[in-house]
């Protein structure tokens, strides 16, 4: 169900690409006991799978998370490269 959501939301979306990539993400999530890490690592799989990329070439994941209202829930996420 996650990964339909996700995979519905991003349609038509072509993110750039880089050798070593950086990951900014808001996370807004409606229970202040969800596990940020969680919901991330799903998020970098499907997107790994979609659009055929190694996630090891993630390099770096800045996260913050929201607290919203139920049925709110959203990810939003800025891929630039990695500078070293």
């Amino acid at each position: 169900m996650y990964e339909y959501l996700i995979l519905q939301a991003i349609t038509g979306w072509k993110p750039l690409l880089y050798d070593k990539m950086t990951f900014v993400l808001q996370v807004g999530l409606s229970s202040k006991n969800a596990d940020i890490d969680n919901c991330i690592k799903a998020f970098v799989d499907i997107l790994q799978n979609k659009y055929l990329f190694n996630d090891s070439r993630v390099y770096r994941i800045e996260a913050q998370k929201e607290i919203v209202t139920k049925g709110a829930e959203y990810i939003d996420v800025e891929i630039l490269p990695f500078l070293e």
